[in-house]
């Protein structure tokens, strides 16, 4: 969950870069949002607005599907209760755990039970899930340093941690799975 801090993070400086800078209107627009998914979708209308369609679809698209399928996954843990499984339970689950227990929605949300099987998350998922964030957060975070100058960000108001962020990522070598678009 506090990992989850550094994607929102990343996504606030993809939408700064978007809006050419504008850090006292971007903030209150980004964090009027409620929660990393109003958030990221606050990111994605921004960056699609100044984007070529064929960069948006090239470079951004696969990022968005990723951070989508992380919201996903960071809501289960704000808000789930713990099942206890049976061995036999345990044993016909569609994710196999070594662990009797799963987090899942609250029963008393009907929404999101409309079907006979609740999403679930095991241990095994929640530690696979949380060696994703990581690379989620340097992907927004190359992805803003590709996209957009730095003089959209220094000196607009950020603060110094942050600024020191995108100058670290901008001065370093980077790994090899990240390397910069082409084109």
């Amino acid at each position: 969950m506090v990992r989850s801090q550094y994607i929102e993070t990343a996504l606030y400086l993809a939408a700064l870069g978007s809006m050419n800078g504008r850090h006292d209107e971007c903030s209150a627009a980004f964090f009027k949002r409620t929660g990393i998914g109003g958030r990221l979708k606050f990111t994605d209308e921004s960056v699609r607005a100044v984007l070529s369609p064929e960069i948006y679809e090239r470079d951004w698209k696969p990022i968005l599907s990723d951070a989508e399928t992380f919201v996903k996954f960071r809501n289960s843990l704000a808000h789930f209760e713990v099942y206890h499984l049976s061995d036999a339970d345990r044993a016909q689950g569609d994710n196999p755990t070594a662990f009797n227990v799963i987090i899942s929605v609250s029963h008393m949300n009907a929404q999101a039970r409309k079907e006979t099987k609740a999403p679930a998350l095991t241990i095994e998922m929640i530690e696979h899930n949380n060696g994703q964030v990581p690379e989620m957060y340097h992907l927004l975070m190359y992805f803003a340093i590709d996209h957009f100058p730095p003089e959209i960000f220094i000196g607009k108001g950020l603060l110094p941690l942050a600024e020191s962020q995108l100058a670290s990522y901008r001065r370093n070598p980077r790994p090899a799975q990240f390397q910069r678009p082409k084109g």
